[in-house]
């Protein structure tokens, strides 16, 4: 896998990525998103796993969980139609023993992250739940 360093922790960020923050940090965004993970969950409510079932007031989420009992046909079949959605969790930590936790396996194994970002528009979002039905 690749490693990813996060470099000094307390440092700022950096000049170019200021026009990013200012453009991705401004509370219509999150509005956005919100409004997009309840229209998805609204579609595909049956598949959205505790605690994700509830968006909290103010939240600005990144993606949207649902739950799957075959991960990788779901992906597959999000990805051919042209949904960019994340698998996520699939490596568990290196610190942890996996057999000793079997249900964060089982989360692991049956959990994707659909998108729900600000660029999508009302036929991404229909074309986004037809995909994960």
């Amino acid at each position: 896998g690749l490693d990813f360093a996060l470099g000094t922790p307390t440092s700022p960020p950096a000049l170019a990525t200021m026009p990013l923050v200012r453009r991705l940090a401004r509370e219509d965004v999150a509005a956005v998103r919100r409004a997009h993970y309840r229209r998805l969950l609204a579609d595909l409510g049956e598949a959205i796993p505790a605690p994700f079932a509830r968006l909290p007031e103010g939240a600005s989420p990144f993606a949207l969980p649902i739950r799957t009992q075959d991960k990788p046909r779901l992906l597959a079949r999000l990805r051919s139609a042209g949904v960019d959605a994340l698998d996520f969790w699939s490596v568990p930590h290196p610190d942890l023993r996996a057999e000793a936790h079997p249900q964060a396996a089982a989360r692991r194994g049956s959990t994707v992250c659909l998108p729900v970002h600000q660029e999508l528009r009302p036929v991404d979002l229909d074309r986004i739940a037809e995909a994960a039905a």
